[in-house]
């Protein structure tokens, strides 16, 4: 689910000298409808797993971070409600596209809500120098924790191939190996970027500040 656009309006609402106090509002023309939050931290798990991104203050504002967590308290409360009113429950995954959404919103399975916290692009290139880097993008360090076939999109075939040509097959390589860490990561990423591509190309349209929830109940 997009959810970009309730995002955009209620991030124009904010009062940056009083976050923790913030309303979402969740109709335009009636502002009496919605609810309170704190709008300084994100609701619910993050990702990497015990941590939350750097605070939202009048002397700092990330863009993605302040629209990650309007993201996560929307989907909190739409959460809530789902199982206070119909007694469903479901798991949600924030990020900004439906593919990391989806992947980030198995973490916390069954009733649980998890944010891919930034930072999304690293400050340093992605080589594998890099791979133990505080600058490593986020986005990165979640999707090589994945084997290549867990990658949605990726069926047995093509997963197969990708080890072949990355020489990332499990069956003879292992954890240990000089060439393993390296090889998998770059394989991974550049797995996730061609899907991102193709994701793109469907979409003929894609804003890079897009917020997507994925939710399975």
């Amino acid at each position: 689910m997009d959810v970009s656009d309730i995002v955009d309006y209620n991030q124009a609402l904010l009062n940056p000298h009083d976050l923790t106090r913030s309303f979402f509002q969740l109709k335009k023309d009636d502002p009496t409808v919605g609810f309170e939050f704190d709008a300084s931290w994100i609701a619910s798990h993050g990702y990497p797993p015990d941590t939350q991104p750097p605070p939202v203050t009048p002397t700092h504002q990330d863009t993605l971070t302040t629209r990650l967590i309007l993201g996560s308290h929307f989907t909190q409360y739409l959460r809530t409600s789902l199982e206070e009113e119909k007694g469903y429950t479901a798991t949600v995954g924030i990020s900004t596209n439906k593919l990391v959404s989806k992947l980030v919103g198995n973490l916390n399975k069954p009733r649980g809500q998890t944010t891919l916290l930034p930072p999304y692009v690293a400050d340093s290139g992605y080589g594998c120098k890099n791979v133990e880097s505080e600058l490593e993008s986020n986005v990165t360090r979640f999707i090589d924790s994945h084997e290549i076939g867990k990658i949605p999109g990726i069926g047995f075939k093509m997963a197969q191939r990708s080890r072949y040509i990355l020489q990332c097959n499990p069956f003879n390589i292992s954890a240990s190996s000089p060439i393993y860490p390296c090889k998998l990561r770059v394989g991974a990423f550049l797995l996730f970027v061609l899907l991102r591509l193709n994701e793109a190309m469907l979409t003929h349209h894609l804003r890079s500040s897009e917020l997507c929830a994925v939710t399975s109940c």
